[in-house]
């Protein structure tokens, strides 16, 4: 059995926080002020966060935690087309 990583539940808790730093005040009063605050959200949002989120590796935990008859079902639907075309902000029209 698999032992699971300390430092990926880390990472997801730091992509959180990352994005609740940029998205809440004082930054995002900051970011409509001057082009700096805005361009450091951006690298927040944009490159950090989706980072640390990505190495905490959600989707395998939630995986392994759940039971063996419906873990088939999330892997289905993660193959499905709608979510092998594109990440689900290209969605939203």
């Amino acid at each position: 059995m698999h032992v699971w990583r300390r430092w990926r539940t880390v990472s997801f808790l730091t992509g959180c926080a990352l994005l609740g730093a940029a998205l809440l005040p004082p930054m995002s009063s900051f970011a409509h002020g001057g082009s700096r605050a805005h361009m450091a959200q951006h690298l927040l949002i944009g490159m950090y966060a989706p980072l640390c989120l990505v190495l905490g590796m959600p989707v395998t935990l939630l995986l392994r935690i759940l039971p063996a008859t419906q873990a088939p079902h999330l892997t289905g639907l993660l193959r499905s087309r709608p979510f092998a075309m594109a990440p689900m902000s290209a969605q939203v029209p």
